[in-house]
């Protein structure tokens, strides 16, 4: 009985080290890096400043997110500049809101929070995937001009 006990068990564990050896030779589709291609492939182009920048005006939908620029290549609603009432949000893809809807990032969050607190400040979300400090502020020398924000955030992960 003992004997056969060992034999069963001794089966079932070479059976799933075969099945985990397997499953280890056939490469997994890589969600993560497709996204990121096809994020590159429609929202984003070469910049001699910045080395790249969101494209204007255009539109993505990943993994169930919709990822939509504005005219100035920031992500959020169209807002017309207005001295005095906008905060801009520089940054990286926490700024940007990778993997969430643009209501969710947080320029988005913080303007709800400003307009629950009665100040009607709107924020531009100026965020781009893979931005460092160099490119942001390259990025901001471009937009404080046509923004003329009241005020300006950095945000880094």
């Amino acid at each position: 009985m003992r004997a056969r006990v060992l034999l069963v068990l001794s089966g079932l564990l070479g059976g799933l080290l075969v099945a985990e050896g397997a499953a280890r030779l056939v490469p997994a589709p890589d969600t993560f890096e497709a996204g990121i291609r096809a994020f590159g492939q429609a929202l984003v182009v070469g910049d001699a400043a910045t080395s790249h920048r969101l494209v204007p005006n255009a539109s993505v939908t990943l993994n169930g997110v919709l990822y939509e620029t504005t005219a100035l290549g920031t992500r959020g609603p169209e807002l017309a500049p207005r001295d005095g009432s906008t905060v801009l949000a520089v940054g990286d893809s926490v700024t940007f809101g990778w993997g969430v809807a643009a209501s969710d990032a947080w320029p988005a969050q913080l303007e709800a929070q400003l307009r629950a607190a009665g100040k009607p400040q709107r924020v531009m979300n100026a965020g781009v995937p893979g931005y460092g400090v160099a490119e942001s502020v390259a990025r901001l020398a471009e937009l404080l001009p046509k923004v003329r924000p009241s005020r300006v955030l950095l945000g880094y992960y």
